[in-house]
This record gives structure tokens, C-alpha cells and sequence, in this order.
């Protein structure tokens, strides 16, 4: 078993860190399609939305709009940004096949969205974090379900956050029940050894030759 923390890993143009810590997946994105420079982050500056659906009615012609391209996560937010909400989305491309849960961690709250393929209107909610929380444990809506995903598939992925106050940061982890991924490979990988203890009990055999009268 192996919980890796999120990386990413710009396909075909860096080094393949992958998603996952020293090389299991990638992220990357350019518009709608597979391939590109990361993820593309959308930033809204004093926003406080309702409801994080809301950032999906925002555009480029909104107030306090920019954007930036990011290629690594966990990405920290600088210390000055207060009050924004952001709209985060590119593609995640699995470089095994298997089951897999995604874990979810932010400030101050977040939705994360996967689609089963690469079009983003097939998209589906498998992750939320309501309010702040320390780590990607302590609520269960941060850990979806588990996924099957197919090695080389792009998948889509989109994260709305917002952020209040204070520090903010978005990061994503997988985990994956069974792994082909060595300890020398990641950080993150163990390796199981597993120590057998026999017992047994050794006798004296007596052995009584057949006497014959």
C-alpha cells in the first residue's frame, strides 16, 4: 500500500516525477486537450461565493481575473492573497493501470471534479472539503472512492477553491492498494518483509529391534 503526495509532471517536456512522488502519473493540460504546459490556474481576486459552484459562472471578463500555468503541486499560495477563489484544471494520465482513491487537501475549501474520460462535461464530484481542515484526514469526503483507471488514459480533472485568509495551498494525493513502485523508487513506496517464525519440537527417537524367541 502506498499514499503518495501529489507532483506534476509536464508529459513529454520534463522529467517524469509524475503525480505521484519520483514518476507513477502525470498532469498535464492545454485547453481540452491532453498535452501541454501543467495545469491551467484561473484566479478571481475578492471573491466570496456562496457556493464554490458559483466560480463556474466566471470568466475572463470578471473582475479581478487572471491566470498562470503551475507545474508543480502542492502549489502555495503568496502570503498577500487574501479572499480569491481559483478554478484549477488539466488532465491526469496514469502510467499504471489500477485502482486507485484520490485525496484531497486545501485552504480554506475545495471541490475536486474527474471525469471518466477527457471530456470535461463528463465530469463528476469525487472529492470535497467544506471548511479547513489540517491534513487529508480528518474529513471522509476528502477521500473518494476507489476508480479504476487505465494506464495512458487522460483523464479530466477540474478543483475550485477558494481561500479566505491567511496561508493557502492546494495539493492532491493518490493511493494505490497495490504497486509496482519500489522504495528505491519513491519515498513514498515500502517495501514488505515479512519475518516467518517456525517452531517445532525435536524428540529422541527410540527404536526397539523385534526380538525373536
Amino acid at each position: 500500500m502506498s499514499l503518495f503526495s501529489a507532483r506534476i509532471g509536464l508529459l513529454g517536456t520534463a522529467s517524469k516525477e509524475g503525480l505521484v512522488e519520483k514518476g507513477q502519473a502525470d498532469f498535464t493540460l492545454s485547453h481540452v486537450l491532453p498535452g501541454g504546459r501543467g495545469l491551467k490556474m484561473e484566479v478571481w481576486s475578492g471573491k466570496r461565493p456562496n457556493s464554490l459552484d458559483e466560480i463556474w459562472r466566471y470568466n475572463e471578463n470578471t473582475t479581478g481575473y487572471w491566470s498562470q500555468w503551475i507545474d508543480s503541486l502542492p502549489y502555495i499560495f503568496p502570503n498577500e492573497y487574501d479572499l480569491f477563489t481559483t478554478r484549477t484544471k488539466g488532465f491526469f494520465v496514469p502510467t499504471v493501470s489500477g485502482n486507485f482513491s484520490i485525496y484531497l487537501h486545501c485552504d480554506d475549501r475545495c471541490d475536486l471534479y474527474l471525469s471518466n474520460s477527457s471530456r470535461p462535461e463528463d465530469k463528476v464530484k469525487v472529492a470535497f472539503q467544506p471548511r479547513y481542515v489540517r491534513n487529508y484526514f480528518q474529513l471522509e469526503s476528502q477521500k473518494s472512492g476507489a476508480i479504476f483507471m487505465e494506464k495512458g488514459k487522460p483523464y479530466y480533472l477540474e478543483l475550485l477553491q477558494q481561500e479566505y485568509y491567511g496561508l493557502s495551498h492546494i495539493n492532491i494525493a493518490l493511493f494505490q492498494e497495490e504497486s509496482s513502485f519500489t522504495a528505491d523508487q519513491s519515498d513514498d513506496a515500502v517495501n514488505e518483509i515479512q519475518n516467518i517464525l517456525a517452531a517445532y519440537e525435536v524428540f529422541d527417537e527410540e527404536q526397539v529391534p523385534d526380538q525373536e524367541f
